[in-house]
């Protein structure tokens, strides 16, 4: 299964340069935990980090800044890791394992920003793939013809 297959395709995105209040506001509107910081660039979108709910939370409510006067870029995750489209489970999987991301956005080969995967995505279609194979492996044990093979 390529990521591309479970990464949630309409990715909210947002400035460096917009408050950290249009941000919450953005997230509020579209019931998302986090949204992209990127830039546009020769009709790309390029992604630069990602703010959370939590980063939000943390570096502004907890620090009683004000979210109309803190910009994005104060706050968000700068060190991104990104993943292709065609990338396999296991392979993002590790990717976000090793980085601690929770959250990587989906590149294709142009390099366009094309989706945003979690490690929720990920997680529900190991679940799914494991159960596939459990059933399959159930299933072949019963039939004694096909343990003939």
């Amino acid at each position: 299964m390529r990521i591309f297959d479970i990464c949630t395709r309409r990715v909210i995105g947002i400035t460096p340069t917009s408050s950290v209040a249009e941000a919450a506001l953005a997230m509020a509107h579209h019931q998302v935990g986090a949204v992209v910081v990127m830039e546009q660039c020769d009709g790309r979108d390029i992604p630069l980090g990602i703010l959370t709910d939590r980063d939000i939370a943390l570096a502004v409510v907890a620090e009683h800044r004000d979210p109309v006067r803190v910009p994005v870029a104060e706050v968000m995750s700068c060190s991104i890791v990104t993943c292709r489209d065609d990338a396999d489970l296991v392979t993002v999987s590790r990717m976000m394992r090793g980085r601690g991301a929770r959250r990587l956005p989906v590149m294709n080969a142009r390099e366009q920003l094309v989706g945003l995967v979690t490690a929720h995505d990920v997680l529900n279609a190991l679940s799914e793939e494991l159960c596939a194979l459990t059933r399959t492996w159930v299933d072949e044990s019963r039939d004694p013809a096909s343990n003939s093979k």
